[in-house]
């Protein structure tokens, strides 16, 4: 609607699942986390989630990638 567009590899595995929400949500934090872990990776100080205030997508996403900010430097 706002005219963004989706990596090519998103639509890709979203297009599987298309007809499950529970299986888009699941594709949708994978690909959130495989980002985080990447962008970390690149030395980035942190990051912002956008996830439209839902609580249980940022929960699942900070359960899978909490170990990887709770480091001692």
């Amino acid at each position: 609607m706002a005219g963004g567009s989706l990596p090519d590899q998103l639509n890709d595995q979203l297009a599987g699942v298309a007809n499950d929400p529970a299986a888009v949500q699941a594709v949708g934090i994978d690909y959130a986390v495989n980002q985080i872990k990447d962008l970390l990776a690149r030395g980035v100080d942190g990051i912002h989630l956008y996830t439209m205030n839902n609580l249980e997508v940022t929960q699942k996403i900070y359960q899978k990638t909490q170990a990887w900010f709770n480091k001692s430097k």
